[in-house]
């Protein structure tokens, strides 16, 4: 009995609770059924009041979307009610209120006719504002091409040319054949001219982008001026290309000056003989690494050539010549290694026939003074003294001689020949090898002269062992 009674207790209280859960619905749902009968009666503005409220209190609710959508409608009839009665204000605020396809049919009229008011005004300001809201958030509007010809005389009369420019732009690209594109062609065509000279102003400036983004918009659009325009884009890219040319970006420049020369015969001109020049001077760069047998840095100069000109023959060859170059420098360098060995074990013959080797191979003064030097040793072994003495005559093309021989037909002309004797040249051993002196007397009743030098026959070098015989040096 006691548990029959707990279940019938259980029972009672789920459906109180049922009961209770479907009041609460019918309660919740009867805040909008009331908001909906206001809107369908016409009384929008109570409708709206409670929709609210119900949006409010009720935001997961199935009816709080069409609550939404239906309190849009509302404040559209009232904004309808309003743009009938020219009210253009406060329609505007409820079509934006309403913000649905339909308020914005009406909301670009609104917008329009307050502006014409603001302009009787001469509040120009706050009309071009209304324009830009038409502009910038209603693009299906019928009224955008006058909206934007309006906007483009309010900019001609603050000389804001380069807002006309953006403006047009726009027009002649969304609506080529609306009447007012004609209309608005009469500002281009005045603006046009001190347009191009603050381009022109911008250049000289190095503002290149700023000046390639207006040129940009102006090839856009047919204008009077198209050959003018297209000589600035070239020139233009021209001085963006030599400014990337400057920063070693030379892909980039080769890019630019390419596109320089599509805009204006002038400038297809002045590209190539520019590109020329460029080449030109890698080769001059590169030829300079390789006088001073940089070989590396050679090649990588003349490759920079290819970049400008793809098939460029000179470019070819010295890099041809830059590799036989550095090759054959490393083997002469070899060459010249094992020729060091040889004569440092006074194997003259076999490293002087190596240190020629090397030299014909790659000539260098490294190997020169090797060969200069082998070979004095070899007639220094052979024949010291005769050697001695050709050095003596040979200097300076026989100056030495001739001087010595100057003074003795002097003393001559004042002695006599029977009066001075000269001992001849004689060749004696010195300290030190390969060092021989050579001398010279002359004999006269009144004077003597001695002349001795020292020859190291190794350099050929003379070194004069008194001041007499400095002097005929």
């Amino acid at each position: 009995m006691k548990s029959s009674k707990k279940q019938m207790k259980l029972n009672q209280l789920f459906f109180s609770i049922i009961a209770l859960l479907l009041l609460s619905g019918c309660f919740i749902n009867s805040k909008y059924h009331k908001a909906n009968n206001l809107y369908k009666e016409g009384n929008y503005v109570n409708a709206i009041k409670y929709y609210d409220q119900f949006i409010a209190e009720n935001p997961q609710s199935p009816y709080s979307t069409k609550s939404a959508l239906e309190r849009s409608k509302c404040y559209f009839e009232l904004g309808k009610r309003a743009y009938n009665k020219e009210n253009w204000t406060l329609a505007k605020r409820l079509f934006q209120l309403s913000n649905s396809d339909e308020a914005d049919d009406l909301l670009d009229n609104c917008l329009f006719n307050l502006a014409k008011i603001e302009l009787a005004k001469q509040d120009t300001l706050t009309a071009m504002n209304y324009y830009n809201y038409i502009f910038d958030n209603l693009k299906n509007s019928e009224l955008l091409p006058v909206v934007i010809y309006n906007k483009i005389k309010l900019h001609y009369a603050k000389q804001e040319f380069a807002q006309i420019i953006k403006d047009y732009n726009y027009l002649w690209k969304n609506h080529p054949d609306s009447e007012y594109v004609i209309k608005s062609l009469f500002y281009i065509d005045k603006i046009l001219p001190n347009y191009l000279n603050k381009i022109a102003l911008q250049l000289d400036n190095k503002k290149y982008d700023e000046a390639l983004e207006s040129l940009q918009e102006l090839q856009v659009f047919p204008s009077s001026l198209d050959d003018e325009i297209n000589n600035l884009l070239a020139k233009t890219y021209y001085l963006k290309a030599e400014l990337a040319f400057a920063n070693m970006n030379y892909e980039k420049s080769y890019q630019l000056y390419n596109q320089a020369k599509q805009y204006s015969q002038k400038y297809e001109k002045q590209t190539k003989n520019r590109i020329n020049e460029i080449c030109d001077s890698f080769i001059k760069q590169g030829e300079n690494f390789l006088a001073q047998e940089q070989f590396d840095k050679a090649i990588e100069t003349f490759k920079k050539i290819f970049i400008f000109q793809k098939n460029h023959e000179k470019a070819n060859n010295e890099i041809a010549n830059a590799k036989k170059q550095k090759t054959a420098k490393i083997e002469a360098r070899k060459l010249f290694e094992q020729a060091t060995e040889l004569h440092n074990d006074e194997k003259y013959k076999e490293a002087l026939a190596l240190f020629e080797k090397s030299n014909n191979l790659y000539p260098n003064s490294d190997a020169k003074d090797q060969i200069f030097i082998i070979k004095n040793i070899l007639r220094a072994d052979k024949e010291p003294e005769i050697f001695a003495k050709d050095i003596i005559f040979e200097y300076k093309d026989g100056k030495l001689v001739k001087n010595v021989y100057a003074i003795q037909d002097s003393l001559v002309a004042v002695h006599g020949h029977e009066e001075v004797r000269t001992s001849e040249w004689k060749v004696l051993y010195s300290f030190g090898k390969y060092k021989y002196e050579v001398r010279y007397d002359i004999l006269t009743p009144a004077e003597n002269y001695y002349f001795i030098w020292q020859i190291d026959l190794k350099n050929r070098k003379i070194s004069a062992l008194n001041k007499l015989s400095e002097k005929v040096l």
